[in-house]
């Protein structure tokens, strides 16, 4: 289990993604006043803006026809 590197990808998902999301869910101004926040946003805003995420919202359609989630 250990070479698999699932240890090493919970550490990211815990400490990389979900900790910083309650923060932000919990604490928004907080989150906002953080160095770097404004940066990050405007980078993801730029990226949305272009269109790169937007595969994102295709796939999530085809999921959910393929396992019949539309109701």
């Amino acid at each position: 289990m250990i070479q698999t590197g699932l240890p090493g990808a919970l550490v990211v998902l815990a400490f990389g993604q979900l900790m910083p999301q309650l923060i932000a869910a919990t604490h928004p101004i907080t989150f906002m006043n953080l160095h770097g926040a404004h940066t990050v946003i405007n980078i993801a805003l730029t990226f949305e803006s272009v269109g790169v995420t937007h595969f994102s919202w295709l796939l999530t359609a085809a999921l959910k026809f393929l396992f019949n989630l539309n109701r």
